[in-house]
Formats: structure tokens, sequence, C-alpha cells
């Protein structure tokens, strides 16, 4: 059989065989692919519903306990009589706060008062007894414990109903003391409810009653094959739609709400549509192929190779001997002969420059591994780090005198300057040379047009590196861009104008460029994990540390009291009526007056001593290493000098007072928490003394405070 034939008949059995094999899998590869990136879709929609009606639980939970830690609240289910119904609820609120049902319930537990509103007669109703039997002792709809700030929240049936509900403890605003009773707010899972959830998530959501005779199709195999709640099941409900099924349980872990979300196949027709589309094209595609290829093999391999098969039978594929082919005479075979032999001298020059090549690229390799293992290139250290890298970039490239690293000013982008510059003859590094824009202008241009350009330059950078060289130099250049824009180049020096470079040392050198952006992204890293340490223990408005990092210095603080055996001395301190001055004028004044006092208590106290702001009006501060406790006294009297002197914020002149409580370690408390409430008492009985007065702590005072 002649190769023709072979070569015609292996063709058309690889195209034929090829198609079938690709045929064959498509639709358990490919298209069973797209039918569980479907399913993956429809559950993850699935999912966010929930984590929709999730979220909606959280933000009830919210507004019912914004309603519950209300002193207002709290005097009413301790006094029905005191107004608080006819100033906060009405038809307004409920369309407000967006809820059906508003009870309060006593601790006995007994319902002090309790409204349904009805949307859609925008009516009160009568409060139905299904609620009333979910409102009793041990209910899990009624937060667990009197003093608990916890709550409870979920789903309950009323009646032929469902409703979505939130139960807080009704507490006063300092949330001291037992609770008076539970706030209730609750609302009905209506049509309204759902075309709302669907219109928030933008999918199509059906929610049923488990119990309703009216379950949707579809929907009972959310009940039946998946009673647990949170449990996701898929169905193709057509050729054009697919849902996801799952169930809602209440407040007592029972099944209650079928959830189904539909959506249209689009990803499945797509991939279908995209994946047919590209049989065709690969079938024509391929069908071409095999047609050309067929046709380029016999007139431009087969018939020549054989004329000459009997001259190169001895020459294997890619084998590099001083076998050659010949064949006499003067025709277009000769000439063929005549260039497989050539072709061969160059295989063994460029099968010996190759050699070389890799050995330089392994060398390189070695040293960028190498380079990669440096902790200088990820500390964030520029100054180390190009020290480091120009070292490395003169063991990888071939004939160069110097190699160094140029970054751009951030601030004008006028100036570039030397970060660091590696001599290899001497061995030096040298930095801070600085070039105008006019000097290094031919640079930048040569990398942006080029990326990694040999660049051959009269002049500038050898003057300003001090070179005795007058004639030009070829410089291989590599960008640093960060951030989007061109920071600076890597510079490999070398005074021939006739060097070339070669292709691994240009990838060397640009290997060497993402290091500087390494290092400058771990700079930056460094620099925002500061900034963001900073800003999460100080006070946005007066820049003092806050209530996390003033715990911190307090505890540290009485670590070395203990080492020490010194005192340490804790203020509170609380302007008095602060809440005045915002009403009076508005919050800007009352930040500008809170930013100005913080500046007033800093020149009271040391440097050494903490100042911190821990709340809306109050402070704390830490004196270390006291002498004597009636030193402290002194600095409180000073601090109330400053904070009561008259401050002028725009065109407002008024006056505050403050009240400190002063408490000592180790005379008043062991430990940093005791140190803190005992100053706080102190603080109070400042305040109950008149204000605009400081207080050391007693043991009277702990006994006051129980009382």
């Amino acid at each position: 059989m002649s190769i023709r034939l072979k070569t015609l008949l292996i063709l058309v059995f690889t195209f034929i065989l090829a198609t079938a094999a690709l045929l064959a899998s498509a639709d358990k590869i490919v298209l069973h692919r797209f039918k569980v990136l479907e399913e993956e879709q429809v559950k993850t929609d699935t999912k966010r519903v929930l984590s929709a009606l999730d979220s909606r639980l959280k933000g009830l939970e919210n507004i019912t306990r914004d309603w519950s830690e209300w002193d207002d609240a709290f005097f009413y289910i301790k006094d029905p009589d005191s107004g608080f119904i006819e100033q906060n609820i009405s038809e307004e609120s409920f369309r407000t706060l967006n809820i059906n049902i508003l009870a309060f319930i006593n601790t006995i537990p007994e319902i002090a008062s309790v409204w349904t509103f009805d949307f859609n007669t925008e009516a009160y109703q009568s409060t139905s007894p299904s609620l009333i039997e979910h409102i009793k002792n041990s209910s899990p709809v009624l937060p667990f414990g009197k003093n608990s700030r916890g709550a409870s929240k979920g789903f309950i049936s009323v009646d032929d109903r469902f409703l979505i509900f939130a139960s807080v403890p009704i507490r006063p605003s300092n949330l001291r003391g037992r609770s008076a009773g539970t706030l209730m707010m609750a609302r009905f899972i209506d049509k309204e409810y759902i075309k709302d959830l669907s219109e928030t998530t933008h999918l199509s959501i059906e929610i049923s009653h488990l119990t309703s005779p009216e379950l949707p199709p579809g929907l009972e195999v959310a009940s039946i094959e998946k009673p647990r709640d949170q449990d996701i099941s898929f169905s193709v409900l057509s050729k054009d739609r697919v849902a996801g099924y799952t169930t809602i349980s209440d407040i007592y872990g029972n099944p209650l709400l079928a959830l189904r979300v539909d959506t249209p196949r689009d990803m499945y027709h797509q991939g279908l549509k995209s994946f047919q589309m590209f049989l065709i094209s690969l079938a024509v595609v391929a069908l071409l192929t095999v047609l050309s290829s067929l046709y380029f093999i016999d007139r431009t391999i087969l018939s020549r190779l054989w004329a000459l098969n009997s001259q190169v039978k001895n020459i294997g594929v890619y084998a590099l001997s001083n076998i050659r082919v010949g064949v006499k005479g003067k025709d277009e075979i000769a000439i063929l002969s005549s260039a497989v032999n050539d072709m061969l001298d160059g295989l063994e020059g460029f099968h010996n420059q190759r050699l070389a090549i890799e050995k330089r690229q392994k060398n390189q390799n070695s040293i960028l591994v190498e380079l990669a293992k440096e902790p200088v290139v990820y500390e964030g250290k520029m100054d180390i780090a190009a020290t480091k890298i120009t070292e490395t970039a003169a063991k990888g490239i071939n004939n160069v005198k110097a190699t160094s690293i140029w970054l751009i000013s951030d601030e004008d982008e006028f100036t570039m300057t030397c970060l660091d510059r590696y001599e290899i003859k001497s061995g030096k590094h040298a930095g801070g040379t600085t070039l105008s824009k006019n000097e290094f202008k031919l640079f930048v241009e040569a990398v942006e047009t080029g990326g990694i350009s040999p660049f051959r330059h009269q002049g500038a950078l050898l003057k300003k590196n001090n070179d005795d060289s007058s004639g030009s130099f070829t410089a291989l250049l590599a960008p640093i861009h960060f951030d989007g824009r061109l920071k600076g180049m890597v510079i490999a020096e070398h005074a021939s104008p006739e060097l070339t470079w070669a292709a691994d040392e240009k990838s060397f050198i640009n290997s060497l460029s993402d290091f500087i952006v390494m290092a400058m992204y771990a700079g930056k890293k460094r620099e925002m994990e500061q900034e963001l340490e900073r800003l999460a223990k100080h006070d946005a408005l007066t820049k003092l540390p806050n209530r996390t990092l003033f715990f911190d210095r307090l505890q540290q603080a009485i670590l070395r009291a203990d080492r020490t055996g010194k005192r340490i001395a804790l203020l509170f301190v609380d302007i008095d009526t602060f809440k005045n001055v915002n009403d009076t004028f508005d919050h800007s004044i009352g930040d500008a007056a809170l930013q100005e006092i913080a500046n007033r208590l800093a020149i009271v106290v040391r440097k050494s001593d903490t100042i911190a702001r821990v709340g809306g009006d109050e402070f704390t501060i830490i004196l270390e290493s006291i002498p004597y406790t009636e030193d402290v006294g002194k600095v409180a009297e000073k601090i109330i000098n400053v904070v009561s002197a008259p401050m002028n914020i725009e065109a407002h002149s008024f006056n505050v007072t403050c009240s400190i409580g002063i408490s000592i370690y180790p005379e008043n408390a062991i430990t940093y928490q005791e140190l803190v409430r005992t100053a706080d008492n102190g603080m109070y009985m400042a305040k109950k003394k008149g204000r605009n007065q400081y207080c050391y702590f007693t043991s009277t005072d702990a006994l006051a405070d129980q009382l």
C-alpha cells in the first residue's frame, strides 16, 4: 500500500473516530456539566431567598429591640396609664414599622396590650386566640430569662395564616435591672410580603403553608422529600423552567412553610446552543483541515520523500550526526538535498547554542527561586529589597557593568531617583542619583513603546553615575508598573553600543521588575495594616484611644504596676448635661466641643498617661506611677478647670462642666474590670453631690451602689 493511500486512510479514520467520540461524550460530559451548573444556580438562588428571610428576621429584631429598650415602653408596661399608647401607637406606626402585630406582654406572662392591624382593610382586627396560645411561660416565642438581652425570632402559625416575628425583653435604656416584660412585633407573610421578597431578590418565589389544601404543584416535594429546614431539592418543571424547594420550620422546630424558587433554564439552553454550534464549527474546520492537509502533504512532502527515501533512510529524525544526504544533478531534488545538509549543520550549531542557553536559564531560574525565598522582598522595606535585587540581576545577566533600580517621584513625576545601583567590578552599592524629566524621558519612551527594551543613549545616565565613558552605551530596560501606571524601571548597563541581549535575559530582568512590584505591594499592605490597626483602636472623632485600646492599656498598666509596686489611678470623666449642647445647638457643635475637650485633657496630663474616649461624652484617664493619692486630686482639679473654661465654637459661646470619679489600684480594685466599675461609681457620687467636682471611690460608695 502506497504512502499516499495510507495517509488518506489515516486522516479519514481519525476524523471519523474523533467526531464519533466527541458526540458520544457530549451528553455525559458537557451537557451534564451544564445541568449540574443549573442545579447549583437554582440552589444558590433558593439560599439567597432564605438569606433574605434571615436578614428580615434580624431587621425585625433590631426594630423590636429599639422599642423594647426604650424608657417610655418600660414605664408603659409598669404603668399602662402613662399615655404611651396615645403618643406612640397609631395606624401610621404600623405602616412605618411594616408590621401587623404589636404586643406588650408582662413578666407573668399575660398580655398587657396587643394590636393587630390589617394593611388590606386599613383597620384593626381582634386578637386571635391562636396567637394567645403562643404566649405562655416557657414558650420559645418569649425570650428566655428575666434579665436576658437575647431575643426570640422566627415563624409561627396563627389560625390559617403564618407570620414572621421577633420578641425582645422590655428593659430601660440603661439596661439595668430586671426586664418588665416582652415586646413582640410580627408581620403576616401574605401575598404583598412575598411579592416584596421576590422584588428584593429578583426571583420568582412561592411560599405556602404545608397543611394548605391548595399547595402549588411541586411544593409537596419540599415537605415529603426534604422535611428538614434548609435542605434544598431540585426539580425540572419543564423544558423551559426549573425549581428549587425547601421547607422553613416554625419556632418550635416543626416544618411550617414550603418554599419554591423557580427560574428559566437560560443557562442550560444557552450552553446547549453554544455546544451545538461548536460541534458544527468543529466538524467543518476538521473536514477542511483534513482535505487541505492531505493536499499539502501530497504536493509538498510525500512526492519528494519518495525520491529522497533511498538516501535519507539512515538519518534518524532530529538526530545530530555527520551523516549527510547527496543527490547528483542541478534540479530541485539536488537543491533540496543541499538544503537538508545545511539544515543538519544548522541544527548541530543550534543544539550547541541551546545547551548554552539552557545552562544560563537554569542559573537564572535558580537565582529567581532563591530570591523568591528572601524575606526582604515581602517585608515591604524597599531599600533593603532593592539592594538584594540589583545584586541578583548582576548574577543572571552576562556582560553588564552595573544594574540599577530607578523610581519616578510620586509627588510630581518630574524626577526619577536611583533607589540602588550595584557596580559589578567594585561590588559597591550607591543610590540617590536624580534625573530630571528631560533627562529620563527617553528611557520612559523606550519602556512604554517596547516594554522590555534594549536601549542606546548618549550621556545622561553615564554622567550622572560619574562614568568616565563619554560614548554611547547599551541598556536593557524593564518597566516597573504599580497601581496601573509606570512607577520606574530596572536598568542593566553596558558601555558597548554593539551589545545585544538574549530573550532569556529580557525575561529575567522582567522577573526582577515583578519582584520590585511585589516589594511595593508588600510595603503598601504593611502601611494599610498599620493604618487599619490604628483606626480599629482609636476614636474617629477625637483621635483618642477607643474603648478597646483603653482596656488593653489598662491591663498592661496593671501588669507594670504589679512588677514595680507602684499605684495606678483611673479617672472616669463624664461631661455634665452634655446633651443640652446638642439640643441647644446641633451635633456638629457638640462634636467640635468633644474635640476641644480632648485637646484640653491632653494639656493637663503627662505624655506617658493615657486618655481615652469610652462613650459619647465619657472619657477615661490612666495615670501610672502615682506616688501619692493626693496628687491625683490635683490632676482632677486641673481637668475640672480646663473643661469648665468658656468654649467659642462657630460664633457660639458656652460652658460645660464635668464630674470625675477616681479609683486607685490596688487599694480600690484588683482587676481592671473592678477598677473601671469603682471609678464609674466615684463619678456617679460626684454627680449626686452637685456635679463639677471629683470624688474618690470609697467602700461607702460601693454599699450605696448596691442599695
